[in-house]
């Protein structure tokens, strides 16, 4: 059976088997979430982001599961990473129904009898939403064809108000008003979470461990370089194409207080070749983020994930492809 409701997939009103949400491919310090997955993580608890980092990368269209922890009404929580919407040249709506059928294959495998899911790839991904409202329903009704299971499609603003106009009014249930979802929208702003932030500073930022400065040490470390030695920091600042005149800030900011810009800092993640998850970890000392809701973000996030692990991981390649940067 294929239900829609308008509510919060972290605070159900009903026990489910599992939920799915959309997830970074690694896990992230969690001021860099962006969307759902801020809200669900909070709700889980700090057990869910220890789990998540031991299932390690996760790769575009999988699922991986783990417990729920906190998390109310329901056992476990998938994880499913859809691409980046770039346009839709890239099979974006392709791979996002690969993440619809491996999630309730899934569900499928573990005997699962009720599932729930918002409409995946209009929160941070930033798809169509007339796309993506679309092919959570195909792909919904395409599984319940031939599968006696529950799918909870469940809704929040506009995309809800779409599904009204397509299915008759005893398929839909509403368990928040629509004040309701604005006093939610307008805490989740503040948050930090399903809408695009206005800037891509983040304020909670000053609680992180690390400064900027020895965060960057310790990833010059790694590769046999020394922040307190001119000639490694000149090598790095050259690498990543970034202004001499960033040495002599370092050099003459006081003990740790050095903060970059946030380009120079992605400079430095990129001249590091840092994984997405340290580069994120970098930048979020310095007080920044790489959010989804942000076209420029979502690009450099895009490519740096794809190139980590090539030799195309240049500064040279991510100016040819993102010139605006």
């Amino acid at each position: 059976m294929l239900q829609i409701i308008r509510g919060e997939i972290s605070d159900l009103p009903f026990e489910v088997d599992a939920i799915i949400v959309s997830v970074e491919p690694e896990a992230e310090p969690e001021y860099s979430f962006g969307g759902l997955d801020t809200i669900v993580y909070r709700a889980a608890g700090e057990n869910l982001l220890a789990a998540r980092r031991k299932l390690g990368k996760i790769a575009v269209k999988e699922v991986k599961a783990t417990k729920a922890y906190n998390l109310k009404n329901a056992k476990e929580i998938f994880h499913t990473v859809i691409p980046v919407w770039q346009g839709g040249d890239l099979r974006e709506l392709s791979m996002l129904r690969e993440c619809y059928k491996n999630s309730f294959s899934l569900a499928l495998k573990k005997n699962f009898s009720k599932i729930a899911l918002p409409i995946l790839g209009i929160d941070n991904e930033s798809y169509p939403i007339n796309d993506a409202v679309r092919i959570a329903i195909a792909e919904s009704v395409r599984f319940l064809i031939n599968h006696d299971i529950d799918i909870i499609l469940v809704t929040f603003d506009k995309d809800f108000d779409i599904c009204k106009r397509i299915f008759p009014p005893r398929f839909i249930k509403q368990y928040i008003k629509n004040s309701d979802v604005r006093k939610i929208k307008n805490a989740d702003k503040f948050a930090g979470a399903r809408e695009s932030r206005q800037s891509t500073r983040n304020v909670d930022a000053k609680s992180l461990n690390k400064t900027f400065l020895q965060k960057l040490a310790d990833f010059m470390q790694k590769i046999n370089l020394n922040l307190d030695d001119d000639k490694d920091l000149m090598k790095l600042i050259h690498l990543g194409n970034i202004s001499d005149r960033v040495k002599y800030s370092i050099r003459n900011a006081k003990e740790n207080g050095y903060t970059p810009s946030k380009k120079t800092a992605v400079r430095f993640a990129i001249a590091l070749k840092l994984s997405l998850a340290d580069a994120v970890e970098l930048l979020n000392s310095a007080g920044y983020v790489l959010y989804h809701g942000d076209e420029l973000d979502r690009k450099l996030k895009n490519f740096i994930y794809h190139n980590q692990d090539t030799e195309n991981y240049t500064i040279e390649k991510m100016e040819s492809e993102i010139p605006e940067f």
